[in-house]
């Protein structure tokens, strides 16, 4: 009896060892396949955009997305700019505005002024990168929280400042959809508007069906930034974000009493005037 006891227990814990075993054997294969499936994500530091150069090796299916607005042109004037236009939202809510009527009330003016604003590149070399992105067939798009409805206004400024229009594997056919508000892809520009970037983003990568193994995006606001980080994670694809800080000393400079002066030279105040904005 005590003989069966033993082998018993003993049968007993042999069972459950080995029942442990396989458990611990089905749970490390799960947790490989799913670290492996894990993706890549890092953000860095720049003052130059040819650092894209140093993300891009051999690897197929890499897509390289750029902001436009202080990454790739710039304002030649202060009145106009992403400076500018966070300070007049910031007065406006001072006024007691919500933030989303602040925004509403500046753009009008905004728009006004980006048809007179004259853009410079941000750096020299910027054709000379486009053209290295299109001579490896490497797919490269504009995303920008512009909106659609400044389209023309957009590609005219970017060709009068020698930005080349980005050629993408996207084809030349305008796609639009309605999210918090109607978005726009054209000319190999994304117009975001108000809506959030990173899901803009893969929603024409979606609508085109092109899954890079790869997504290099460079960005001077580190918001913009996340926003395509967290669309990347979520679709399992490489990350590399560059925040740009070539215009950082252009942003920091602003002077409000400058743009003002700036304002008046580029309407006439019966035009002025007759925008609700300005006070």
């Amino acid at each position: 009896m005590r003989l069966f006891k033993i082998v018993a227990i003993g049968l007993f814990f042999f069972i459950a060892g080995f029942s442990v075993r396989i458990i611990n054997n089905w749970f490390t294969a799960f947790y490989s396949n799913n670290c492996s499936a894990k993706t890549i994500s890092k953000i860095i530091e720049t003052n130059c955009l040819d650092e894209v150069k140093n993300h891009i090796k051999n690897e197929k299916n890499v897509l390289v997305v750029l902001d436009m607005d202080n990454t790739l042109i710039m304002p030649s004037l202060s009145v106009g700019s992403d400076p500018w236009f966070s300070y007049m939202v910031d007065q406006r809510v001072k006024e007691g505005y919500s933030l989303s009527e602040a925004i509403d009330l500046v753009l009008p003016l905004f728009r006004k002024i980006h048809e007179r604003q004259r853009y410079n590149l941000v750096e020299p070399t910027i054709p000379e990168l486009i053209n290295y992105l299109k001579d490896r067939n490497i797919p490269t798009v504009i995303l920008t929280n512009r909106g659609h409805e400044q389209k023309e206004v957009v590609l005219k400024k970017v060709s009068e400042a020698g930005l080349p229009l980005i050629l993408t594997q996207f084809g030349g056919k305008d796609l639009s959809a309605t999210f918090d508000e109607l978005m726009l892809y054209s000319n190999g520009i994304i117009f975001c508007g108000k809506n959030d970037k990173g899901k803009m983003l893969f929603h024409i990568l979606d609508t085109v069906e092109f899954k890079p193994s790869k997504i290099i995006f460079v960005d001077d606001k580190y918001r913009y930034l996340a926003s395509v980080e967290r669309a990347c994670v979520e679709h399992n694809i490489d990350y590399v974000g560059i925040r740009y800080g070539g215009c950082d000393e252009f942003v920091a400079a602003f002077d409000p009493q400058k743009a003002e002066e700036e304002l008046k030279v580029l309407f006439a105040q019966d035009e002025l005037e007759s925008i609700p904005v300005i006070p």
